[in-house]
Protein backbone atom coordinates (compact mmCIF):
# COMPACT_ATOMS: atom_id res chain seq x y z
CA UNK A 1 0.00 0.00 0.00
CA UNK A 2 1.46 3.57 -0.96
CA UNK A 3 -0.42 6.82 1.10
CA UNK A 4 -0.17 10.11 -0.19
CA UNK A 5 -1.18 12.40 2.14
CA UNK A 6 -2.25 15.65 1.45
CA UNK A 7 -0.24 18.37 1.85
CA UNK A 8 -0.18 19.97 5.84
CA UNK A 9 -1.95 16.63 7.19
CA UNK A 10 -0.69 15.57 10.12
CA UNK A 11 -2.41 13.19 12.17
CA UNK A 12 -4.10 9.47 11.77
CA UNK A 13 -6.06 8.95 8.74
CA UNK A 14 -9.40 6.90 8.56
CA UNK A 15 -8.00 4.00 6.95
CA UNK A 16 -9.29 2.04 4.24
CA UNK A 17 -10.29 -2.17 4.26
CA UNK A 18 -8.94 -4.13 1.79
CA UNK A 19 -10.76 -7.65 0.63
CA UNK A 20 -9.04 -10.06 -1.25
CA UNK A 21 -10.48 -13.23 -3.18
CA UNK A 22 -8.60 -16.39 -4.39
CA UNK A 23 -9.01 -18.37 -7.58
CA UNK A 24 -12.39 -20.37 -6.39
CA UNK A 25 -13.70 -16.81 -5.39
CA UNK A 26 -14.14 -16.75 -2.08
CA UNK A 27 -12.63 -13.82 -0.22
CA UNK A 28 -11.71 -12.28 2.92
CA UNK A 29 -14.91 -11.10 3.94
CA UNK A 30 -15.59 -14.28 6.77
CA UNK A 31 -15.55 -14.77 10.54
CA UNK A 32 -14.84 -18.18 12.27
CA UNK A 33 -17.65 -19.53 14.30
CA UNK A 34 -17.63 -19.70 17.85
CA UNK A 35 -14.95 -16.78 17.23
CA UNK A 36 -12.51 -19.91 17.48
CA UNK A 37 -9.72 -17.67 15.32
CA UNK A 38 -9.98 -13.25 16.44
CA UNK A 39 -10.97 -11.50 13.63
CA UNK A 40 -8.91 -8.92 11.67
CA UNK A 41 -10.66 -6.03 10.46
CA UNK A 42 -12.00 -4.44 13.92
CA UNK A 43 -14.40 -2.38 11.94
CA UNK A 44 -16.20 -4.86 9.80
CA UNK A 45 -15.45 -7.43 12.18
CA UNK A 46 -14.36 -9.95 9.26
CA UNK A 47 -10.82 -11.57 8.22
CA UNK A 48 -10.71 -8.62 5.55
CA UNK A 49 -7.46 -6.27 6.03
CA UNK A 50 -7.54 -2.53 7.36
CA UNK A 51 -4.82 -0.33 6.84
CA UNK A 52 -4.90 2.61 8.87
CA UNK A 53 -1.45 5.50 8.10
CA UNK A 54 -0.61 8.15 10.65
CA UNK A 55 1.52 10.88 9.24
CA UNK A 56 3.99 12.43 11.83
CA UNK A 57 4.28 16.13 12.64
CA UNK A 58 8.44 15.80 12.40
CA UNK A 59 10.42 18.67 13.82
CA UNK A 60 13.44 19.37 11.57
CA UNK A 61 16.61 20.79 14.12
CA UNK A 62 19.53 22.69 11.89
CA UNK A 63 22.90 23.46 12.91
CA UNK A 64 25.43 25.83 11.04
CA UNK A 65 29.22 25.78 11.64
CA UNK A 66 32.91 25.99 10.32
CA UNK A 67 34.30 23.63 8.19
CA UNK A 68 35.95 20.87 10.24
CA UNK A 69 34.06 21.39 12.80
CA UNK A 70 31.38 18.87 14.70
CA UNK A 71 28.06 19.95 15.23
CA UNK A 72 25.82 18.12 18.01
CA UNK A 73 22.22 18.44 18.45
CA UNK A 74 19.49 16.87 20.50
CA UNK A 75 15.67 16.87 19.40
CA UNK A 76 12.66 17.49 21.65
CA UNK A 77 10.18 14.57 20.68
CA UNK A 78 7.13 16.73 20.86
CA UNK A 79 5.50 15.94 17.27
CA UNK A 80 6.30 19.59 16.65
CA UNK A 81 3.80 20.67 19.40
CA UNK A 82 5.21 22.87 21.87
CA UNK A 83 2.45 22.68 24.20
CA UNK A 84 2.63 19.09 24.31
CA UNK A 85 5.02 16.72 27.01
CA UNK A 86 7.59 15.51 24.65
CA UNK A 87 8.28 11.85 25.25
CA UNK A 88 11.92 11.25 26.88
CA UNK A 89 14.31 8.55 25.41
CA UNK A 90 16.11 6.23 28.08
CA UNK A 91 18.01 3.05 27.74
CA UNK A 92 14.61 1.32 27.71
CA UNK A 93 12.97 3.93 25.39
CA UNK A 94 16.08 4.44 23.15
CA UNK A 95 16.83 6.67 19.85
CA UNK A 96 17.66 5.36 16.91
CA UNK A 97 18.58 6.62 13.41
CA UNK A 98 15.75 5.91 10.52
CA UNK A 99 17.08 4.32 7.17
CA UNK A 100 16.13 5.17 3.81
CA UNK A 101 13.18 2.20 4.17
CA UNK A 102 11.68 3.72 7.15
CA UNK A 103 13.15 1.04 9.68
CA UNK A 104 14.97 2.00 11.97
CA UNK A 105 18.71 0.43 13.11
CA UNK A 106 20.62 -0.37 16.17
CA UNK A 107 23.82 1.43 14.76
CA UNK A 108 24.42 4.14 16.38
CA UNK A 109 26.92 5.49 13.38
CA UNK A 110 25.75 6.06 9.93
CA UNK A 111 27.31 7.77 7.31
CA UNK A 112 26.73 11.41 6.73
CA UNK A 113 26.03 11.97 2.98
CA UNK A 114 25.49 15.45 0.72
CA UNK A 115 23.90 15.22 -2.75
CA UNK A 116 24.27 10.86 -1.79
CA UNK A 117 28.33 11.06 -1.82
CA UNK A 118 29.69 10.25 1.90
CA UNK A 119 31.02 13.52 3.86
CA UNK A 120 31.18 12.38 7.43
CA UNK A 121 29.01 10.41 9.64
CA UNK A 122 26.63 11.00 12.78
CA UNK A 123 26.60 9.80 15.58
CA UNK A 124 23.77 9.27 17.87
CA UNK A 125 23.84 8.84 21.90
CA UNK A 126 20.76 6.26 22.41
CA UNK A 127 19.41 6.96 26.26
CA UNK A 128 19.63 10.96 25.59
CA UNK A 129 18.69 11.42 21.19
CA UNK A 130 22.08 13.69 21.08
CA UNK A 131 23.33 13.39 17.68
CA UNK A 132 26.53 14.66 16.81
CA UNK A 133 27.59 15.22 12.85
CA UNK A 134 31.36 14.53 12.33
CA UNK A 135 32.22 16.68 8.91
CA UNK A 136 35.56 15.22 6.41
CA UNK A 137 37.39 18.23 6.93
CA UNK A 138 37.27 19.19 3.63
CA UNK A 139 33.37 19.19 3.10
CA UNK A 140 31.58 22.35 2.85
CA UNK A 141 28.10 22.87 1.98
CA UNK A 142 24.78 21.45 3.25
CA UNK A 143 24.12 17.80 4.30
CA UNK A 144 21.47 15.51 3.42
CA UNK A 145 19.50 15.15 6.89
CA UNK A 146 18.89 12.60 8.93
CA UNK A 147 15.99 11.10 10.54
CA UNK A 148 15.45 9.58 14.21
CA UNK A 149 13.18 8.16 16.25
CA UNK A 150 11.97 6.53 19.46
CA UNK A 151 8.88 4.71 20.94
CA UNK A 152 7.48 6.06 24.19
CA UNK A 153 6.10 3.82 26.56
CA UNK A 154 3.17 3.29 25.16
CA UNK A 155 4.85 2.05 21.85
CA UNK A 156 4.24 5.51 19.70
CA UNK A 157 6.89 6.40 17.44
CA UNK A 158 8.20 10.39 17.91
CA UNK A 159 10.12 11.33 15.04
CA UNK A 160 12.96 14.29 14.20
CA UNK A 161 14.87 15.31 11.48
CA UNK A 162 18.27 16.75 11.88
CA UNK A 163 20.11 18.74 9.07
CA UNK A 164 23.62 20.85 9.92
CA UNK A 165 25.24 23.13 7.51
CA UNK A 166 28.93 23.76 6.98
CA UNK A 167 30.64 27.01 5.68
CA UNK A 168 33.76 27.16 4.33
CA UNK A 169 37.20 28.30 6.54
CA UNK A 170 39.64 30.20 4.28
CA UNK A 171 42.98 31.20 5.60
CA UNK A 172 44.72 33.99 4.40
CA UNK A 173 48.19 35.19 4.35
CA UNK A 174 50.56 38.17 4.16
CA UNK A 175 53.41 38.29 1.30
CA UNK A 176 56.19 39.82 2.20
CA UNK A 177 58.86 41.70 0.17
CA UNK A 178 63.16 42.99 0.97
CA UNK A 179 65.83 44.70 -0.62
CA UNK A 180 69.56 44.98 -0.03
CA UNK A 181 73.05 45.65 -1.25
CA UNK A 182 74.65 43.10 -3.45
CA UNK A 183 75.51 39.77 -1.76
CA UNK A 184 73.91 40.79 1.34
CA UNK A 185 71.38 38.60 3.17
CA UNK A 186 67.81 39.46 2.45
CA UNK A 187 64.69 38.58 4.94
CA UNK A 188 61.18 38.75 5.00
CA UNK A 189 58.51 38.05 7.01
CA UNK A 190 55.52 36.32 5.76
CA UNK A 191 52.05 35.93 8.26
CA UNK A 192 49.58 33.09 7.42
CA UNK A 193 45.90 33.91 9.73
CA UNK A 194 43.45 31.14 10.25
CA UNK A 195 39.99 31.89 8.60
CA UNK A 196 38.51 30.72 12.25
CA UNK A 197 40.17 30.56 15.33
CA UNK A 198 39.26 27.06 16.17
CA UNK A 199 40.20 26.52 12.61
CA UNK A 200 43.96 27.03 13.25
CA UNK A 201 46.96 26.76 10.95
CA UNK A 202 48.73 23.28 11.16
CA UNK A 203 51.80 23.76 13.72
CA UNK A 204 52.83 20.59 12.45
CA UNK A 205 52.89 20.80 8.86
CA UNK A 206 55.60 23.15 8.25
CA UNK A 207 55.56 26.26 5.62
CA UNK A 208 57.36 25.30 1.83
CA UNK A 209 58.32 26.25 -1.35
CA UNK A 210 56.78 24.68 -4.50
CA UNK A 211 59.48 22.08 -4.23
CA UNK A 212 58.06 20.53 -0.59
CA UNK A 213 61.08 21.88 1.16
CA UNK A 214 62.25 24.36 3.19
CA UNK A 215 64.81 25.56 1.18
CA UNK A 216 64.77 25.87 -2.32
CA UNK A 217 68.40 27.34 -4.67
CA UNK A 218 67.90 29.15 -8.06
CA UNK A 219 70.95 28.42 -10.13
CA UNK A 220 72.51 31.87 -11.24
CA UNK A 221 70.69 33.30 -8.56
CA UNK A 222 70.89 32.09 -4.73
CA UNK A 223 69.38 30.27 -1.67
CA UNK A 224 66.01 30.56 -0.30
CA UNK A 225 65.10 29.57 3.12
CA UNK A 226 61.61 29.79 5.50
CA UNK A 227 61.88 28.67 8.82
CA UNK A 228 58.44 27.14 10.78
CA UNK A 229 57.11 30.36 12.01
CA UNK A 230 56.88 32.01 7.97
CA UNK A 231 60.54 33.88 8.23
CA UNK A 232 62.26 33.78 4.62
CA UNK A 233 66.06 34.29 4.56
CA UNK A 234 67.43 34.75 0.87
CA UNK A 235 71.09 34.69 0.53
CA UNK A 236 71.66 35.90 -3.16
CA UNK A 237 75.12 34.85 -5.19
CA UNK A 238 77.84 37.34 -4.93
CA UNK A 239 77.63 37.96 -8.08
CA UNK A 240 73.60 38.38 -8.54
CA UNK A 241 71.93 41.45 -9.03
CA UNK A 242 68.44 42.48 -10.07
CA UNK A 243 64.94 41.38 -9.32
CA UNK A 244 63.82 37.62 -9.50
CA UNK A 245 60.92 35.84 -9.67
CA UNK A 246 58.58 35.70 -6.48
CA UNK A 247 58.87 32.61 -4.63
CA UNK A 248 55.73 31.04 -3.41
CA UNK A 249 55.58 29.60 -0.25
CA UNK A 250 52.39 27.64 0.86
CA UNK A 251 50.89 26.33 4.61
CA UNK A 252 47.71 24.53 5.78
CA UNK A 253 45.10 24.94 8.45
CA UNK A 254 44.10 21.82 10.07
CA UNK A 255 41.17 21.07 8.10
CA UNK A 256 44.28 20.71 4.81
CA UNK A 257 43.31 23.64 2.92
CA UNK A 258 46.14 25.44 1.52
CA UNK A 259 47.08 29.11 1.81
CA UNK A 260 49.74 30.83 -0.08
CA UNK A 261 52.13 33.59 -0.19
CA UNK A 262 54.54 35.12 -1.78
CA UNK A 263 57.99 36.63 -1.21
CA UNK A 264 60.04 39.13 -3.36
CA UNK A 265 63.79 40.42 -3.59
CA UNK A 266 65.24 42.76 -5.21
CA UNK A 267 69.27 43.02 -5.24
CA UNK A 268 70.93 46.15 -5.86
CA UNK A 269 74.05 45.99 -8.33
CA UNK A 270 77.14 47.90 -6.23
CA UNK A 271 80.16 47.22 -8.21
CA UNK A 272 83.31 49.11 -7.93
CA UNK A 273 84.77 51.61 -10.10
CA UNK A 274 88.53 53.25 -10.94
CA UNK A 275 89.88 55.95 -12.42
CA UNK A 276 92.85 56.37 -14.86
CA UNK A 277 96.35 57.91 -14.35
CA UNK A 278 98.92 59.34 -16.61
CA UNK A 279 102.20 60.62 -16.42
CA UNK A 280 105.16 62.08 -18.44
CA UNK A 281 108.60 63.00 -17.67
CA UNK A 282 112.15 62.87 -19.48
CA UNK A 283 114.02 59.50 -20.47
CA UNK A 284 115.53 57.92 -17.49
CA UNK A 285 113.22 59.87 -14.93
CA UNK A 286 111.39 58.19 -12.03
CA UNK A 287 107.62 58.87 -12.90
CA UNK A 288 104.81 58.94 -9.73
CA UNK A 289 100.84 58.71 -10.56
CA UNK A 290 98.03 57.57 -9.06
CA UNK A 291 94.69 55.08 -9.82
CA UNK A 292 91.29 55.66 -7.67
CA UNK A 293 89.10 52.55 -6.87
CA UNK A 294 85.58 53.89 -5.63
CA UNK A 295 83.59 50.90 -3.53
CA UNK A 296 80.27 50.30 -5.05
CA UNK A 297 77.66 51.24 -3.61
CA UNK A 298 73.57 51.35 -3.92
CA UNK A 299 70.47 53.22 -2.33
CA UNK A 300 68.78 50.03 0.07
CA UNK A 301 65.70 51.45 2.08
CA UNK A 302 66.44 54.73 1.47
CA UNK A 303 69.55 54.65 2.83
CA UNK A 304 73.23 54.30 1.20
CA UNK A 305 75.34 51.25 1.45
CA UNK A 306 78.24 50.23 0.54
CA UNK A 307 80.54 46.93 -0.60
CA UNK A 308 83.78 47.71 0.67
CA UNK A 309 87.09 46.30 -0.62
CA UNK A 310 88.54 43.57 1.87
CA UNK A 311 90.63 44.96 4.64
CA UNK A 312 94.50 44.75 3.67
CA UNK A 313 94.11 44.43 -0.06
CA UNK A 314 95.94 45.84 -2.49
CA UNK A 315 95.40 46.73 -5.88
CA UNK A 316 97.33 44.31 -7.95
CA UNK A 317 98.78 44.22 -11.90
CA UNK A 318 97.51 41.67 -14.79
CA UNK A 319 100.28 39.53 -12.50
CA UNK A 320 98.50 39.23 -9.71
CA UNK A 321 101.40 41.07 -7.71
CA UNK A 322 101.92 44.74 -7.16
CA UNK A 323 105.25 44.76 -9.18
CA UNK A 324 104.99 44.38 -12.80
CA UNK A 325 108.16 44.85 -15.14
CA UNK A 326 108.05 45.03 -18.48
CA UNK A 327 111.03 44.44 -20.84
CA UNK A 328 112.78 47.58 -22.80
CA UNK A 329 110.21 49.82 -20.56
CA UNK A 330 110.77 49.53 -17.25
CA UNK A 331 109.70 48.72 -13.69
CA UNK A 332 106.01 49.50 -12.20
CA UNK A 333 104.80 49.15 -8.68
CA UNK A 334 101.53 49.65 -7.03
CA UNK A 335 101.14 50.77 -3.49
CA UNK A 336 97.86 50.11 -1.63
CA UNK A 337 96.34 53.60 -1.85
CA UNK A 338 96.94 53.25 -5.87
CA UNK A 339 100.16 55.31 -5.95
CA UNK A 340 102.25 53.97 -9.23
CA UNK A 341 105.58 53.96 -9.41
CA UNK A 342 107.46 54.00 -13.02
CA UNK A 343 110.82 53.16 -13.43
CA UNK A 344 111.60 53.51 -17.07
CA UNK A 345 114.82 51.26 -18.66
CA UNK A 346 117.23 54.12 -19.55
CA UNK A 347 116.79 53.67 -22.86
CA UNK A 348 113.26 53.83 -23.08
CA UNK A 349 111.53 56.88 -24.55
CA UNK A 350 107.67 57.01 -25.52
CA UNK A 351 104.68 56.24 -24.76
CA UNK A 352 104.20 53.03 -22.43
CA UNK A 353 101.66 49.88 -23.36
CA UNK A 354 98.72 50.06 -21.23
CA UNK A 355 99.16 48.92 -17.79
CA UNK A 356 96.03 47.32 -16.37
CA UNK A 357 95.73 47.33 -11.98
CA UNK A 358 92.91 45.59 -10.29
CA UNK A 359 91.17 45.71 -7.23
CA UNK A 360 88.47 43.31 -5.99
CA UNK A 361 85.28 43.91 -3.52
CA UNK A 362 83.97 41.58 -0.86
CA UNK A 363 82.04 40.07 -3.35
CA UNK A 364 84.53 39.16 -6.13
CA UNK A 365 83.78 42.18 -8.51
CA UNK A 366 86.79 43.87 -9.77
CA UNK A 367 87.37 47.30 -10.64
CA UNK A 368 90.09 48.13 -13.45
CA UNK A 369 92.21 51.09 -13.42
CA UNK A 370 94.83 51.97 -16.83
CA UNK A 371 98.18 53.72 -16.20
CA UNK A 372 99.82 54.71 -18.84
CA UNK A 373 103.34 57.22 -18.93
CA UNK A 374 105.06 59.41 -21.46
CA UNK A 375 108.75 58.94 -21.72
CA UNK A 376 110.50 62.21 -23.28
CA UNK A 377 113.72 61.52 -25.50
CA UNK A 378 117.23 63.20 -24.19
CA UNK A 379 119.26 64.22 -26.73
CA UNK A 380 123.31 65.69 -25.19
CA UNK A 381 124.47 68.31 -27.64
CA UNK A 382 128.04 70.06 -27.37
CA UNK A 383 129.32 73.78 -28.72
CA UNK A 384 132.50 74.16 -30.85
CA UNK A 385 135.25 76.59 -29.29
CA UNK A 386 137.63 78.24 -31.59
CA UNK A 387 140.77 80.34 -29.89
CA UNK A 388 143.87 82.42 -31.10
CA UNK A 389 146.92 83.19 -29.52
CA UNK A 390 150.76 84.34 -30.14
CA UNK A 391 153.84 82.15 -30.06
CA UNK A 392 156.44 82.61 -27.25
CA UNK A 393 159.97 84.92 -28.00
CA UNK A 394 162.84 81.74 -27.83
CA UNK A 395 164.90 82.58 -24.39
CA UNK A 396 167.36 80.47 -26.27
CA UNK A 397 170.81 81.86 -26.68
Amino acid sequence: MVYEPKAGFIGTAQGINIRRFDTNGASTDWIAKNQAEAAINDQLNTMDGRYVPTVLNVPKYETRDAQGLPQEKTPVFNDGDAGKTPASPSTTNPVKFVKADGTTTDDTRVPALSNGQEIGRFEVEPSTGKITFKPNKNFVGTVDPVSVQMLDGKGIPHQAVYQPKVTPVRPSAQDASSEGIQGAVQTGQLTFNPGNNRVPIDSKKLPTFDNGSQTKTLAGVGTYQVDNQGLVTFTPLLTYTGRPAAETIKRVDVNGTEVTATYQADVKAAAPSATNAETSGIQGQVQQGKVSFIEGSAQVNGQKQTVVFPAGSTPLFDNGSTVKEVPTVGKFEVDEDGNVTFTPEKQFKGLTPEIRITRTDTNGSTATAIYKATVTAVTPTGTNITSTGKARPSTDR
